[in-house]
């Protein structure tokens, strides 16, 4: 059994909190099979009942399908916060074009029936990452509705400059504030990414009634809460009704966007739960 060590610096939190992953069942097999039982989290809402917790000791674990291909590979890092020493690694070649992700793995949901979830995963850009020029859009998780990826969490801001935890909302169909629009951190002290340390990340999505604009999305970082909105409107009626999937496809830049040189990113484990 691993000892949990943290090396906090700043995290970046969207809603975690139970206990060990203990298997159980939603609606649909649980795949939670991870081999580190976590602490308590603190922001995780009581009751939710653990999904998939991967531990990035394996190219291939289960509950998770992964793209073929070089650019996602195991490494170590002995600095991982959670389940050392592997960590996942996303590799963006020298001249990579934006607007796609180099890797995908990705756990589903269908079948399972969750409209409440919970995630927690653990990040680091080491010091080469850049964000992308045009628009300083560095996407590093997607959460789907049916075929639709709906929230995606960003690491936002240009350059070499410090980055922002920020949620953008794409595919919505009942929100006043359109198909598309970002939820930026809502604290006088705005949150930031720095290189080269890990974060912790946890988000809480809860979808609307259809037809009501009462959808929740809240996340943290670092512990810290960041942003918290509570009038979302995901749904209309008679669109899909849960959740279908959590992707790492950290889609970077634009298309007119191309990295100078190679860059990386890590992650070293997901705990996602539900509520049942």
């Amino acid at each position: 059994m691993r000892i949990w060590r943290s090396s906090r610096s700043l995290l970046v939190l969207f809603f975690l909190t139970s206990g060990a992953c203990a298997p159980a069942r939603l609606t649909g097999q649980s795949t939670c099979e991870g081999p580190t039982p976590l602490p308590p989290r603190p922001n995780e809402p009581g009751g939710f009942i653990c999904i998939t917790n991967r531990s990035f000791g394996a190219r291939e674990e289960p509950g998770w399908s992964t793209r073929r291909g070089n650019t996602f590979t195991i490494v170590e890092d002995k600095s991982a916060p959670v389940s050392p020493p592997f960590v996942g690694r996303a590799q963006f070649p020298v001249g990579y074009v934006g607007g796609s992700g180099p890797i995908n793995t990705s756990a589903q949901l269908r079948g399972k029936r969750v409209r409440e979830l919970y995630l927690a995963f653990w990040l680091k850009l080491p010091e080469g990452f850049e964000g992308a020029q045009s628009a300083g859009i560095n996407k590093v998780l997607h959460i789907w509705l049916g075929e639709r990826s709906v929230v995606v969490f960003s690491a936002q801001g240009r350059g070499r400059n410090a980055l922002t935890p920020q949620m953008r909302l794409q595919n919505v169909r009942a929100d006043r504030r359109g198909v598309s629009f970002n939820l930026n951190p809502q604290r006088e002290a705005v949150p930031q990414i720095l290189r080269d340390r890990w974060y912790e990340v946890e988000i809480h999505l809860r979808l609307n009634s259809p037809g009501e604009s009462n959808g929740i999305v809240e996340w943290w970082l670092d512990g810290r809460p960041a942003g918290e909105y509570r009038n979302v409107g995901f749904l209309n009626p008679g669109d899909d009704l849960y959740w279908s999937e959590i992707s790492w496809n950290p889609t970077w830049g634009a298309p007119k966007d191309r990295t100078a040189r190679e860059m990386s990113m890590l992650v070293d484990h997901f705990y996602v739960s539900a509520k049942p």
